[in-house]
């Protein structure tokens, strides 16, 4: 807010603050080292899909997902499901509760396939 005067001044507005999209600034080394989690979401794909590094591409969406991020849950969780560990997808797909909400699990889907545009994934 502070390097963006016109921004800290339309973010009193709760609305605008609550619909606010980082994800520009997110793969910003600044946001990681403060935990944004959305950073550690795009960075974890970034990572895992395009540079082709799956142990720190997993621990950056392991971190969002931690951070309660929905779409670094849900793709944690199927990544891990992926890799044949179940107390894990378990553990984290259950915090979206898709058993009781399938819209919620389909709506991270539909976020993750719009994240992957544009990356060539290996």
């Amino acid at each position: 807010m502070k390097s963006s005067p016109e921004l800290a001044k339309h973010a009193k507005d709760n609305h605008v603050i609550k619909k606010l999209n980082l994800q520009a600034f997110a793969g910003r080394p600044l946001c990681l080292l403060n935990g944004n989690v959305e950073a550690h979401y795009v960075q974890g794909i970034l990572e895992y899909f395009q540079h082709n590094n799956p142990t720190v591409g997993l621990k950056h969406l392991k971190t969002a997902a931690d951070g309660s991020y929905e779409n670094g849950i849900y793709l944690y969780g199927i990544l891990m499901l992926c890799r044949g560990e179940m107390d894990e997808v378990k553990a984290y797909l259950d915090k979206l509760q898709w058993q009781k909400d399938k819209k919620r699990a389909d709506k991270c889907w539909r976020s993750i396939q719009t994240s992957l545009q544009g990356i060539p994934v290996i």
